[in-house]
């Protein structure tokens, strides 16, 4: 508690005041008084500056003309509190209301905008609330950079790849894949793909094949199917015996028969015999167009066989197809065909060693069949699949299955394997921790929110009830995340059943075009008395109230006196360690006086001209204020006979002036109980003689015709002007005498 203001020196127009004394010992309910050119707002600006510990609130309120330390000393239970070298030693647990309470956490410039109404929430919410909305803020911002990583990650795939093959959900679950698998997938993906960009290559290789395959057409063998038959024997026999070289042999012999008659030796003319006749018939035999022909025949055959390697070309095709992914299985044929090219090529050698040999065609047919077969099981449907243009989807497919390959490949890698590593443990935090605790968190906020708010919304209207205001607040929630638009409360009045939102636009009842300004600052001290209810240790702060109802009329006044008596108080029950009152209204000031009985100090602040210019010092209120009131009365009183006209004479005056005047002559002898409950007449009366002429006065002037104790049975309407011109000079009489 505040015991002393010890020293203010350059604040403003407290430029060097002292006040150790105890007659401005503050206490537990300390009002102060002062005018408004007093500069209240100075003294209201050090509590600002000790409650905030900001020394802005002093600093800029230096003394005019002075550049010398600024010095502040409060003397509290404990210690002195000091303001010095522009810092507080010590803090002390303040609650002030005053315009900059207001400005701050209210409105400013008529304005409640959403700044403001935030600040009134985390006003009225408190402490726990502030808890609980950080420990929503954490769980969201924990969710919020948990969803920002995802979101880096499935960005970062969806830069490297295209989705609309693979999402990334589908990308992550492909880590049961095999490399090897997939790059042999790969393989012969790229097979088909190269095979369909090369189909003019491929169908040449496979007509080329066709044709080597189609032996029928290469090898006409029915060229070697006549025999001629020609008895060598003799032929050879005679070369043997006659002729020496034998490389010429048949050159002489086709010579000799050229030349030779039937009869004689073409060169000897020596009569043929049989043998002779023999040989040359054996010898036109050989030297004929048939031999010819027929020779010529078996050695085409032999050479278009010969020619035409079907083991070498389909083995070269086969490399050539290779090179466009399309593999053939040629072992088993090669070794069929080998056998039965081996066995005709015996059949045409030994047709070329005796043309009248009879050639055997079955290794031949058996040849062309397995051709047949090996062109049927391998190229037929190549060679359908590569005569007629391959459709651009396919191709399309093709490569798109590729794409998915190579993505596939790619997710198996490091780099994208501990990436949706990263995102399958961050995706599993978010579901089992992170999401749960942050709908936990908001829950749990918005439950203790809605409660508060409830509380508030009753306890604030209870006040403004008290205070006799014309409107009701509603609707007092807040939203559940500030991307919500805020609209703390409405605003309900008892002439008008539509509830007003806070919103500021001209068109529309708002805040600021329906609430007068003393109605605004009723509304701001409700939220003011209201937020003290929250405070804990309430019993531990001081509570200082500038101007609570500044220019509200007398009976609000009253009921704020009475709101601040009764109602200061938290949730256990406890009120405030000491409340300070600074007012520049009279009345107010009276009704604080009236209404507190114990532990009070009134004081007041007074300026003067001097080195110290404004100070503290003690105010008597009867003789500041009430004097003032009752020298005006009297004068009333005496212009009423001066004039000698009554119409507008109050006799209810008359006890109140008669009071003051006992109250002043006996000031130590009155009890102070009988002084607070206004018996001040009746003591009197008793400590009177009987029958003593002042007694007669009080009889005359009917002291309680208009007061709430009277017992006669006159009503003041029931005098003339007469009786009250009696009654006022009876009164100065009395006067005299008392």
């Amino acid at each position: 508690m505040i015991q002393n203001i010890l020293n203010i020196k350059y604040l403003w127009r407290f430029k060097n005041f002292s006040g150790s004394s105890d007659d401005v010992k503050f206490e537990k309910n300390t009002f102060i008084f002062w005018k408004n050119t007093h500069w209240k707002s100075t003294f209201t600006a050090m509590f600002n500056s000790l409650y905030k510990n900001n020394p802005d609130y002093i600093i800029w309120r230096r003394t005019f003309w002075y550049t010398w330390n600024q010095e502040i000393k409060i003397k509290n239970d404990t210690d002195v509190l000091q303001f010095v070298n522009n810092s507080w030693n010590n803090p002390l647990k303040l609650k002030v209301f005053d315009s900059h309470y207001i400005s701050e956490n209210i409105y400013n410039n008529d304005f409640l905008d959403d700044d403001k109404q935030w600040k009134i929430a985390s006003i009225i919410l408190w402490e726990e609330w502030k808890q609980k909305e950080k420990n929503y803020a954490e769980a969201k911002n924990n969710c919020d950079k948990n969803s920002s990583r995802k979101s880096e990650i499935t960005k970062s795939y969806n830069s490297n790849f295209d989705k609309s093959i693979i999402s990334f959900d589908d990308f992550r679950k492909l880590s049961w894949l095999n490399v090897v698998d997939l790059e042999s997938e790969k393989e012969t993906k790229n097979k088909i793909l190269n095979s369909y960009t090369n189909q003019e290559n491929i169908k040449n290789i496979i007509w080329n094949i066709k044709k080597t395959l189609s032996v029928s057409d290469l090898i006409n063998v029915n060229l070697i199917t006549d025999k001629l038959e020609i008895n060598w024997w003799i032929i050879r026999k005679h070369i043997d015996e006659n002729i020496k070289d034998s490389k010429y042999a048949t050159n002489y012999l086709a010579t000799w028969v050229s030349l030779l008659n039937w009869d004689n030796c073409s060169f000897c003319w020596q009569k043929l015999d049989t043998n002779s006749l023999n040989l040359i018939k054996e010898l036109n035999k050989l030297f004929s167009e048939s031999y010819k022909n027929l020779n010529s025949n078996v050695k085409k055959v032999n050479s278009d066989f010969s020619e035409n390697s079907i083991e070498n070309n389909i083995l070269k095709y086969k490399s050539e197809l290779l090179k466009y992914w399309i593999e053939i299985d040629t072992e088993k044929f090669i070794t069929d065909i080998k056998t039965q090219i081996t066995i005709f090529k015996q059949e045409l050698k030994n047709k070329s060693d005796n043309l009248n040999y009879e050639v055997d065609f079955d290794s031949f047919n058996q040849l062309k069949e397995i051709c047949d077969k090996f062109y049927e099981e391998n190229f037929y449907k190549l060679e359908s699949k590569y005569s007629t243009k391959i459709d651009e989807s396919e191709i399309k497919k093709i490569k798109d299955e590729l794409k998915i390959i190579e993505i596939k490949l790619d997710r198996l890698k490091d780099y994208w394997d501990k990436l949706c590593s990263e995102y399958t443990t961050l995706e599993k935090a978010y579901n089992e921790t992170l999401k749960p605790l942050e709908e936990t968190t908001f829950n749990e906020k918005k439950e203790y929110a809605k409660k508060v708010l409830q509380d508030y919304e009753e306890w604030i209207n209870k006040i403004l009830d008290k205070l006799d205001a014309n409107f009701r607040l509603t609707n007092f929630s807040v939203p559940e995340t500030r991307r919500w638009q805020l609209n703390l409360f409405s605003l309900k009045f008892s002439d008008h059943s539509d509830a007003i939102p806070l919103d500021w636009t001209d068109s529309e009842l708002n805040l600021k075009n329906t609430l007068s300004e003393s109605d605004k600052r009723l509304l701001a001290f409700a939220f003011f008395i209201t937020d003290i209810k929250k405070l804990k240790n309430l019993d531990e702060y001081v509570i200082v109230l500038d101007d609570p109802m500044s220019s509200l009329d007398s009976d609000r006044k009253l009921a704020t006196v009475e709101l601040i008596r009764d109602s200061i108080v938290n949730e256990d029950n406890k009120t405030y360690n000491q409340i300070i009152v600074l007012t520049h209204e009279e009345n107010f000031f009276k009704f604080l006086d009236n209404s507190f009985r114990d532990n009070k100090k009134l004081l007041r602040i007074t300026y003067s001209k001097t080195d110290k210019n404004s100070s503290i010092i003690p105010c008597n209120i009867e003789e500041e204020f009430f004097k003032e009131d009752h020298f005006k009365r009297l004068e009333k009183y005496q212009k009423n006979l001066e004039d000698d006209d009554f119409s507008n004479c109050e006799l209810w005056n008359v006890r109140i002036i008669l009071e003051h005047i006992i109250d002043r002559k006996y000031y130590v002898t009155i009890d102070k109980n009988i002084r607070n409950n206004w018996w001040i007449i009746r003591w009197y009366n008793d400590k009177t003689n009987w029958n003593s002429s002042i007694q007669w006065k009080l009889l005359d002037i009917f002291p309680n015709i208009s007061h709430h104790d009277q017992v006669l049975k006159i009503k003041e309407w029931d005098l003339e002007d007469w009786d009250k011109k009696n009654i006022i000079k009876n009164l100065f009489e009395l006067i005299e005498q008392i």
